[in-house]
């Protein structure tokens, strides 16, 4: 099977779990978004889907939009927003696609590990 199958199926185990975890965070009157976060000091940084307030700025921005909050001991308690578009489909496809290409040439046969 393709590559892309095999994504689709190592994924559904978590199907239910994702269309619930959004169901009550939409019943909270909140909005999963994906949020990325970096700690300088800690020296860390990773993505995760969040829920956070409807009226967040962070949940607020529309499809293609990015937001960037930045925390520091100025810009604390409240961070200073950067908000505008990001590179929008187009761009982003040609460099996914760009991506597979280049993906593609480095592997002959491989297939997507179980994920548990």
């Amino acid at each position: 099977p393709s590559i892309g199958v095999q994504f689709a199926e190592a994924l559904k185990p978590f199907d239910e779990a994702s269309a619930q975890r959004f169901s009550d965070s939409s019943k909270d009157g909140n909005t999963l978004v994906h949020m990325g976060c970096v700690d300088v000091e800690e020296g860390k940084a990773y993505v995760r889907l969040t829920s956070l307030p409807s009226s967040d700025q962070l949940a607020r921005c529309v499809a293609n939009e990015n937001v960037v909050a930045i925390t520091s001991q100025r810009y604390s308690p409240r961070p200073m927003l950067l908000q505008g578009p990001g590179a929008g489909a187009e761009i982003t496809a040609s460099g996914l696609f760009a991506d597979l290409l280049h993906l593609s040439r480095t592997l002959v046969e491989w297939t997507i590990p179980k994920i548990e």
